[in-house]
């Protein structure tokens, strides 16, 4: 199980998750709250986890998008530079991480 500071928490189902899946296998869902404001704090790993749980559906998205994976990676990097950059103004009680 992971530790406390981790910014995960345990979760039995996660409907997006396939079987293959190394979250599902793990059984922990990121708590992206919990991340944003560690990343306002200046943990540097917190949005490590964010990208580790999202890069492969971001990477894909992009490159619809662009129609280039090298830019489709530029695009993913810019994100999360804005992710670090602006994770400061994050505000749960105002809205949830995810949108």
């Amino acid at each position: 199980m992971p530790h406390q500071g981790a910014g995960f928490t345990k979760a039995e189902f996660h409907p997006r998750a396939t079987q293959g899946d190394t979250n599902l296998k793990r059984e922990t869902a990121l708590n992206y709250e919990k991340a944003l404001l560690e990343c306002a704090s200046g943990s540097r790993s917190a949005v490590g986890k964010i990208y580790a749980r999202e890069k492969e559906q971001l990477r894909a998205v992009a490159h619809r998008i662009v129609h280039d994976r090298s830019r489709a990676e530029d695009v993913i990097h810019d994100a999360f530079a804005q992710i670090l950059r602006y994770a400061k103004n994050f505000d749960p009680a105002r809205g949830s991480a995810r949108g």
